[in-house]
């Protein structure tokens, strides 16, 4: 039975069926818009102190809505004007303020507090209300296990979407208290920031749970998560530890290295900040359907089920997971227990966090380089986004909320972390770790911006860091180093570093290593301050002319590297010799993007790339190789149809290399696995796919492979997107022996990924014009697999009706959408396609913001991909 709140609160509903809600939009400051500008939060900011919420809320499994009562009190400074709640998309049936009823001011955005019941002081505001769960994976998101039924909640709320859970203060610098009390199904485990104080049966069926009230924290940190989870418990020193994971994925989890991880980091993340973990207990949820990878929830993190494998997971799963474990757990210090004031500061916690996840896993793990694989993936994610046109400074001002989703990027997590790396070399690690617990120990608790984390810096390095703030952090662009080098009888005789960047992009100063290689692989390291356009090494005059050189060695500072003439006349004889397989991966990074940038030959690179995979002895190395080759079928993909012959053969040299290196890697190794994945996503030409198919079969598995569940699916949504043999009724039989929800996206992928004209357009009528067509959590899967590059005719057939839909999606659909539907805007390699994106840029009004970033990145990724093929073509 319901409880007599939730029926009282039932009773309003039937009441403000006969009444409209007043729309009025007299409220200062505020329009109807569901935006929070900067301007708003600051002057909200200045009128309310001292927050605390109570909510009271009733979850059910069916029911579209939950019902919710809501008191928020709170110290107002002035009553002389109105005030708003943020709350957006529900339903608000009454409006108490401080003991008198008010009329409900609601226009779907936020809720307008009169002024005329407000007093300066204390202020108490009662709301009762009811919201739609949501299926978009933000606000109270609700998703059924498609295997057995059951039904999960989980709140995720950044930047701004606590709102849609309860009507609130919804910005990072009005921190506040939180008490909860939530009725559930009885079978349901109900997790939040604090541990509950009580849980009591209600009725049969019904559990009542009452947290105790929390620490302030910010809105957006925030949790409410329930369900029938499994649950694991244990314990880190005096800090409780559970662990959360649907029953149906329940067997695939590794609890005891989850529990390890934890407890390492812990030790690590206290030595290292000097203040224990700061909120009681410790628990982790692996949810369903989290449009992100993690979320730092206080006290109550969330994980995307992605980080758990149905097989035993390859060493670079592992270190992914390890990874954003690592990750989440830094915010505890350091975004949650000091936040920034606003969303400006968004790339300073997410960027310290990525940083210090990378020493924490270098301290803590014994997996392969970190360094290596920070540099090989997430650092070029922030060298690729600061090269873009759409780049924008890592310290940016945020004018609103809207923004600061957008900037949800790698710049603000990979380039700032990267800029955060150089800055420790730049200030020595023993200051840059003293000047954060000085940052972290005079701000706990408290709303921070930018200076103040510099202005510890500074005074535990005792360094003025203006300058390199302004260069590094207020300036975007990369910059560009090449070495000039001159030899006399095998001697250098002059070593000079030219630095360059595109125009607006300042040349900033960089402390890195210049090494120089032998014919054999031996180095010799030099120490380098570079500065301006010109920087002679008086160190090297006199050194043995080298091989190769290496500029920025060790991966120090955050700067591109071109590779010099007598580099690349010796890269294919030396770069085997190099025993540093970090040096490997820059030489090699260095030289990928050379025909990124049209100065080093696409098909020259193709062949020396094919030659050399099958040699290459370092994991990480080799799926670096790999990724890369992957990003050459790209661009040949989009440059010319598989049936133009330089196309068409540099196209099977990339799938007959990855399959020589997966016969020829040792058997059960990770570079097995590793070649085994590359092979899947390069397949193309009908011999190569009936390798595929025979796998399916049991047949031609090369020694040491085990074709589990999820690379059953990977095989099938390849053979779909090429409709090769089989596949409709391939894929139906697996459909069928996998009915698990990740069986189910992955079914979507392989159907969705046909090349049938029918299918597209059912897709795209249903995505542009049905709301409700699919929840997000399902959706993206198909909205990925769309349009593969080989089927770029098909694309063709939607471009303009795409293209059309984007001033009217960004009016109407959540960011999160949106940003799974920037995949789908009509990429090419030609002058037809750059001038139809320029023409969609320039059409009236005014597009959202995630959906403009995206039009301006195609059309950049056109116009690369248009020089690089003509860049090839010259030299053919």
């Amino acid at each position: 039975m319901p409880k007599p709140r939730v029926l009282a609160v039932a009773l309003l509903v039937i009441q403000c069926q006969a009444c409209s809600l007043s729309t009025q939009s007299a409220i200062v400051q505020r329009d109807s818009s569901p935006v929070l500008t900067a301007e708003q939060a600051r002057y909200r900011s200045g009128l309310v102190s001292d927050v605390r919420y109570h909510i009271d809320l009733a979850l059910d499994a069916d029911a579209p809505e939950y019902i919710s009562t809501v008191v928020a009190e709170f110290t107002l400074a002035t009553a002389r004007s109105q005030l708003s709640l943020d709350f957006k998309g529900g339903t608000v049936y009454a409006v108490e303020i401080n003991s008198i009823e008010s009329k409900v001011s609601y226009n779907g955005a936020w809720i307008g507090l009169e002024s005329q019941y407000l007093q300066a002081g204390r202020n108490k505001v009662v709301i009762h209300y009811s919201h739609p769960y949501s299926s978009d994976g933000a606000g109270l998101q609700r998703t059924r296990d498609s295997e057995d039924g059951r039904v999960y909640v989980y709140t995720h709320f950044e930047p701004y979407d606590a709102n849609r859970l309860f009507p609130c203060f919804d910005q990072p610098d009005l921190k506040a208290r939180y008490r909860l009390t939530v009725s559930a199904p009885a079978d349901w485990e109900v997790v939040s920031a604090t541990s509950a104080s009580a849980v009591t049966i209600m009725s049969p069926g019904i559990r009542e749970w009452e947290f105790a009230e929390s620490q302030p924290f910010s809105t957006y940190l925030f949790a409410l998560h329930a369900g029938p989870y499994t649950v694991w418990e244990a314990q880190s020193g005096s800090v409780p530890l559970r662990l959360f994971a649907r029953p149906t994925l329940a067997r695939y989890v590794n609890a005891d290295e989850w529990f390890e991880l934890t407890r390492n980091g812990f030790g690590f993340y206290e030595k290292l900040f000097g203040i224990a973990y700061p909120f009681g207990k410790y628990d982790q949820l692996i949810v369903p359907d989290l449009n992100i990878g993690a979320m730092e929830n206080v006290a109550a993190v969330t994980y995307n089920e992605f980080y758990v494998t149905r097989t035993t997971p390859t060493a670079e799963q592992r270190q992914r997971h390890a990874e954003v474990l690592l990750h989440e757990m830094a915010h505890m210090w350091f975004g949650n227990l000091v936040t920034p004031r606003w969303w400006d500061g968004l790339w300073l916690k997410e960027a310290f966090a990525t940083h210090v996840s990378n020493l924490a896993l270098q301290a803590t793990t014994d997996f392969d380089n970190p360094a290596q694989r920070f540099f090989a993936g997430a650092k070029q994610r922030g060298y690729r986004a600061d090269e873009r046109q759409s780049r924008h400074p890592i310290d940016v001002q945020v004018e609103d909320t809207h923004i600061a989703f957008a900037n949800f990027d790698a710049i603000t997590y990979q380039k700032g972390a990267a800029a955060l790396t150089q800055l420790s070399h730049f200030v020595g690690a023993d200051a840059f770790a003293a000047g954060s617990r000085r940052y972290l120990a005079d701000h706990a608790g408290g709303n921070t911006t930018l200076e103040d984390f510099i202005t510890a810096l500074e005074q535990s390095a005792g360094i003025d860091l203006a300058e390199w703030k302004e260069a590094w952090l207020r300036q975007a662009g990369v910059n560009t180093l090449s070495a000039k080098l001159q030899c006399q009888n095998g001697r250098i005789s002059s070593l000079v570093l030219e630095q360059s960047a595109p125009g607006g992009v300042p040349l900033r100063p960089h402390r890195l290593q210049v090494a120089l290689f032998d014919h054999s692989g031996r180095s010799t390291v030099i120490a380098v301050a570079a500065e301006g356009e010109h920087t002679a090494i008086d160190a090297a005059a006199g050194q043995q002319c080298p091989a190769m050189t290496l500029v920025n060695h060790g991966d120090w500072s955050f700067v591109r590297t071109d590779l010099d003439s007598t580099t690349l006349r010796n890269f294919g004889t030396t770069i085997i010799r190099i025993d540093d397989a970090l040096a490997r991966a820059m030489l090699w990074q260095s030289l990928a993007e050379m025909v990124r940038n049209a100065r080093f030959s696409l098909s020259a690179y193709t062949n020396m790339v094919a030659q050399h995979a099958i040699n290459e002895q370092d994991n990480l190395l080799a799926l670096q190789l790999s990724r890369s080759m992957g990003d050459m079928q790209h661009f040949l993909l989009r440059a010319a149809d598989d049936r133009k012959p330089l196309a068409a053969a540099a196209l099977q040299q990339l799938e007959a290399a990855a399959w020589q290196a997966l016969t020829a890697a040792p058997a059960g190794s990770q570079r097995q696995k590793i070649w085994l994945d590359a092979f899947v996503r390069l397949a193309m030409t009908p011999s190569h796919l009936q390798h595929l198919e025979a796998f399916l079969d049991g047949h031609r598995i090369p020694p040491g492979i085990d074709i589990d569940t999820d690379r059953r699916w990977d095989i099938l949504t390849r053979l779909n997107a090429f409709a090769f043999g089989d596949h409709v009724a391939r894929t139906d039989v697996q459909s069928l022996r996998d009915q698990s929800d990740r069986g189910r996206h992955r079914a979507i992928s392989a159907n969705v990924i046909r090349p049938d004209a029918q299918i597209k357009k059912a897709w795209i009528d249903g995505i542009l014009g049905k709301a409700d067509f699919m929840p997000l959590g399902q959706l993206r899967y198909g909205m990925r697999a769309l349009f593969p590059l080989h089927q770029r005719a098909l694309h063709e057939m939607f471009a303009d009706q795409l293209l059309s839909a984007l001033g009217r999606l960004g009016d109407s659909r959540d960011d999160a959408f949106l940003r799974e539907f920037v995949r789908l805007i009509p990429r090419g390699c030609s002058d037809t396609s750059i001038q139809r994106l320029q023409g969609a840029l320039a059409q009236p009004g005014k597009l959202h913001p995630i959906l403009e970033r995206g039009l301006r990145d195609t059309l950049e990724g056109d116009r690369r991909c248009l020089a690089m093929v003509q860049a090839d073509a010259n030299r053919q």
